[in-house]
């Protein structure tokens, strides 16, 4: 088997690092002033207080876990996602304007929260109808989370219960948000910290189940580990959103079925067949139409069974799986088709005529598909998913993200690699890729499109983040073994990770608090 000497590779990762580190030391000392003086007196700039304290947090654990990070770099992965998920949770705004559609996810998970009716505030109504602006003047902050406690004390008759008319299925994202917001109300917490506690329950559900996954595999650990580390990836996990759920449970899914793949002759365990298949059904759960990549657990060879039952055993679950998830999708959009599209896109959305439109133009819509998924998956989209915040705007560095994670893709391999790198497991990878992408692009052109459009609308690029992982996890060949120190070369990738991660959360939202 030819080996490729990864020397060249790992060396532009170290001047990556050191770069990353010379930049970083600037917002660090640039924070050293943590009293800000306005004209209504001096506050106390909490939020660069725990920047600084993370930043040297993070340091710690680099040198806590240098022995562990050659074999098992998984620790320093949960690690980082852990503190540095908790200052996105803690510092960015408390706010339902922040990221994207934020007042639906806290009324669904708020909803939720309620054992029985909800007992809404005005509080709850100030964040469901994003009365109160955004602001980072630390006064204004002060006085909007008094005005939230005294308006949290106060019911508002006039806004509708949210009890939520969704399945379970289909809210199950919504649950460790309803939890903790439950949790904070019997202890009886401050409004502002309660909104925080809700969104940080993501950031502890994604960070550990993204730890499984990345454990589970045999190679491939630190590609996993820059996708779950993109910063757009953990500012969606520090907010009111179901992406974090799908992402998370998607990379473990994942992680447990190319981790099968890499180990051919191991026999397949029930538990590990229930967590694969379970965790892609729980990733669908808001979002079905990633259903496509359920398709791949049937590249699992029989020889892998103990026995041909169970492997028919293994092939019916897998199949009622398919038909639960498509259904979940499939008939509520069928009950919709005659009705209006998402109001968001428009009074010229309607999901009946543009069916009307495709199936009559299937050629015209081909080209309009083929036209946007050229754009869409082109590298200039990269730093939409990467390090893009929302509203609170573009953070820097995706470039210096997008060499590292190119690099990982082609230098994180092993002789595990060689058995999933086959060219029908490339080839079913790739085409449930497209096929899931396309298949997102033309839901969002039925519901979020005026009809006939040329082009589609509403169709995020964070939507590829779920999706990457396996893509890039069969890029390269087997054939290539690097033969870095694991120690190091891990090490390299999570700092500048650390850096991206911690440059854009002061770009967005704590170098603007005064």
């Amino acid at each position: 088997m030819q080996a490729l000497h990864s020397s060249r590779m790992v060396k532009l990762l170290i001047v990556a690092g050191i770069i990353s580190s010379s930049l970083l030391s600037e917002y660090v000392i640039s924070t050293l002033m943590i009293a800000t003086e306005t004209s209504r007196g001096t506050f106390f700039n909490h939020y660069r207080w725990m920047f600084i304290l993370t930043f040297y947090l993070l340091i710690f654990l680099f040198i806590a876990l240098r022995k562990q990070l050659g074999q098992k770099p998984e620790l320093l992965f949960l690690a980082i996602s852990l503190t540095v998920g908790s200052l996105y949770a803690l510092s960015m705004p408390s706010h339902t304007a922040v990221s994207w559609d934020d007042q639906a996810h806290y009324g669904r998970a708020l909803g939720r929260s309620f054992l029985g009716e909800s007992q809404l505030t005005k509080a709850d109504s100030s964040m469901i109808r994003v009365i109160l602006p955004i602001t980072f003047s630390l006064s204004e902050i002060d006085q909007q989370n008094a005005l939230l406690s005294e308006q949290a004390k106060l019911r508002n008759i006039g806004l509708p219960s949210l009890k939520s008319n969704l399945t379970l299925y289909r809210d199950v994202a919504y649950i460790p948000s309803s939890m903790a917001l439950f949790l904070g109300r019997i202890l009886n917490a401050p409004y502002n910290l309660r909104f925080v506690l809700g969104r940080w329950a993501n950031v502890l559900v994604y960070s550990f189940v993204v730890y499984f996954g990345i454990r589970k595999l045999i190679t491939g650990k630190m590609i996993l580990s820059v996708i779950a580390l993109f910063p757009t990836a953990i500012f969606l996990a520090s907010n009111y959103s179901y992406d974090y759920w799908v992402t998370c449970f998607t990379l473990l899914g994942m992680a447990y079925f190319l981790s099968e793949l890499q180990q051919p002759d191991k026999l397949i365990t029930l538990k590990d067949s229930i967590i694969m298949m379970g965790a892609l059904v729980l990733a669908c759960g808001p979002k079905a139409i990633y259903f496509p990549l359920l398709l791949l657990l049937f590249l699992i060879n029989k020889t892998k069974f103990k026995s041909p039952s169970h492997y028919r055993n293994y092939r019916v679950a897998l199949i009622l799986s398919l038909i639960f998830v498509i259904s979940s999708f499939i008939l509520p959009m069928l009950l919709q088709v005659g009705a209006l599209g998402d109001v968001r896109g428009g009074t010229e959305v309607n999901p009946g005529e543009q069916l009307s439109f495709i199936l009559s133009n299937p050629l015209a819509y081909a080209n309009i598909l083929l036209t946007f998924l050229a754009g869409y998956l082109s590298l200039d989209q990269a730093k939409d998913y990467m390090t893009f915040f929302a509203y609170l705007g573009q953070a820097k560095h995706s470039l210096i993200l997008l060499l590292t994670l190119a690099i990982t893709v082609f230098t994180d391999k092993n002789n595990y690699d060689h058995y999933k790198s086959a060219l029908k497991t490339k080839l079913s990878i790739v085409i449930v890729f497209f096929t899931t992408v396309a298949l997102i692009a033309t839901a969002l052109y039925l519901a979020f499109t005026p009809v006939a459009l040329a082009t589609i609308n509403g169709c995020q690029p964070r939507y590829l983040i779920p999706l990457l992982f396996p893509l890039l996890a069969v890029l390269g060949s087997g054939k290539i073994v690097n033969k870095a120190n694991k120690t190091s070369y891990n090490a390299i990738i999570f700092g500048i990770c650390s850096f991206v991660l911690l440059s854009g959360i002061w770009t967005a939202c704590i170098g603007k608090y005064s």
